[in-house]
């Protein structure tokens, strides 16, 4: 079992390693945040081995990372060559809000628009439409994607690019790889010495790594946008992630008057350390808009001493109280956009089919790309009349769904406006941590994936279709319109 006060002292180990990496580029190297106090999300900092298994580690990692680097430039070099990027052109000049979204179109729960932002892309006082940056985790063709985006949302938009143009790719690298061969020949006692070595490496090895890559290529790609457009307003995400401090440290250099809106989608829980520490380190002009009172309560509490304003715009996964079927037999499956995570509820439902359950839904996350082993066991469990991969609404499923089982993805906070009993699937730490459930007074069941018991003697502790409440307000779209025309 994890341990709360070690994953703290992690965190502070982090947060004091950064002295060593000042360069802007170190903040999109996603070793640095702990997104998620999840078991998949720890697993990259080896928290639980013994002192010999961390030396041997380390010293390992040290004696291979020279060939890493290696690899990794001709790696990135021939993708570079391949898939070379384009620069940014934006033909209108003026937009009322920049939009930065991570939402995928293909969402098979999603009819109309973005399904972060929703009509919020809408709101505009002049016949400019607004401008929505859409970031990696969109899927496909762009040509195609292109087309079903038009189709979908009602405002202008950029798909990011894999790479950059080759010269400036090639910049990009040469300065990555300068920098982390100045930290590695710099620091080689102290990562050899020190008990933070082992983070000092593995941050090495992330910074070269395509996902640090894909965060300073998204970096330069909005800056290309900014310098372009006249916008008096951009929108993020607020979640914790890398790519969230690259684009408010770039908005910070350029000095301008843009007014920064974090838009708060996606549950909140106990133990978002990344998520805390970019609230700290927010500047009074860069405000938050949460999805409920709830959120904007808890955001108070948390932060009694900080100087942002806090707004409940609400969201579109608003749902008022659903009148369902009094029958319900579904069992709906929700893990995040994580391969490992999905494994997990593979595992589950491979227990839940031994049991004998009537229908089981899974809902796999539409951003992620399913690996080889997951696919496998997921053919398998297809052959099998009482398991179905989802692919309808949302709405259908948690219509006949009597249990909803997730860990951190917002389905299970959707499905309480469809009175299904939500079941959160994790172990003890992740049920005080992760669950974001555990921020709003509402009764759940706690399914322990380190002690399985059979679902069918689970109970909530009350009925939950009773004592009924909404994580999600109405999406206020005057609010949001008022907001962003404010001088």
């Amino acid at each position: 079992m994890l341990d709360k006060h070690a994953v703290i002292n992690l965190n502070n180990q982090l947060k004091n390693l950064k002295k060593y990496f000042s360069h802007r580029n170190w903040l999109a190297n996603e070793y640095f945040y702990i997104t998620r106090p999840s078991v998949e999300v720890l697993k990259k900092y080896d928290l639980k081995p013994n002192v010999f298994s961390q030396i041997k580690n380390k010293y390992l990692l040290v004696i291979l990372f020279p060939a890493y680097l290696v690899f990794s430039i001709i790696l990135n070099l021939i993708y570079a060559l391949l898939v070379p990027g384009k620069k940014v052109k934006i033909h209108n000049k003026n937009y009322p809000v920049f939009f930065v979204s991570h939402a995928t179109i293909d969402n098979p729960s999603h009819a109309n628009g973005d399904r972060i932002y929703g009509d919020l892309l809408k709101t505009r006082n002049s016949s400019s439409k607004n401008l929505v940056y859409f970031l990696n985790h969109t899927k496909g063709n762009n040509k195609t994607l292109s087309q079903r985006i038009k189709r979908s949302i009602d405002a202008d938009f950029v798909l990011n690019s894999k790479n950059l143009p080759i010269w400036k790719m090639l910049y990009i690298l040469i300065q990555n790889v300068a920098l982390t061969l100045k930290i590695f020949v710099k620091h080689f006692s102290t990562i050899l010495i020190s008990k933070n070595g082992k983070h000092i490496i593995k941050i090495l090895y992330f910074q070269i790594s395509r996902k640090t890559t894909a965060n300073l290529v998204i970096r330069e790609n909005i800056f290309d946008i900014l310098q372009q457009t006249k916008c008096n307003n951009l929108v993020l995400t607020l979640e914790g992630h890398a790519y969230e401090s690259v684009i408010l440290e770039l908005v910070s250099s350029l000095k301008s008057n843009l007014k920064v809106f974090m838009f708060q989608h996606s549950p909140i829980s106990h133990g978002q350390m990344a998520l805390r520490d970019l609230i700290e380190g927010l500047n009074p002009n860069q405000h938050f808009l949460c999805s409920s009172p709830l959120v904007a309560k808890y955001l108070k509490l948390s932060f009694p001493e900080g100087k942002n304003s806090i707004y409940v715009i609400g969201s579109p996964k608003y749902e008022q109280r659903q009148k369902v079927n009094n029958i319900k037999k579904k069992i709906v499956l929700a893990p995040e956009g994580l391969n490992s995570s999905l494994k997990e509820f593979l595992y589950l439902a491979k227990i839940l089919i031994l049991q004998n359950h009537k229908k089981i839904v899974l809902r796999i996350h539409p951003a992620l790309k399913v690996d080889i082993q997951n696919r496998y066991i997921l053919r398998k469990l297809s052959k099998k009349d009482v398991f179905e991969i989802s692919q309808s609404s949302l709405k259908i499923d948690l219509a006949d769904a009597k249990y909803c089982i997730f860990r951190a993805s917002s389905v299970g906070l959707e499905s309480l406006a469809y009175q299904t009993i939500p079941v959160f699937y994790g172990n003890k730490w992740e049920n005080e941590n992760v669950n974001p459930l555990k921020i709003i007074d509402t009764d759940y069941i706690f399914l322990d994936s380190e002690n399985l018991k059979l679902l069918k003697s689970l109970k909530p502790k009350k009925d939950v279709t009773k004592n009924w409440i909404s994580y999600y307000s109405k999406l206020d779209i005057s609010k949001f319109f008022d907001l962003t025309n404010q001088k």
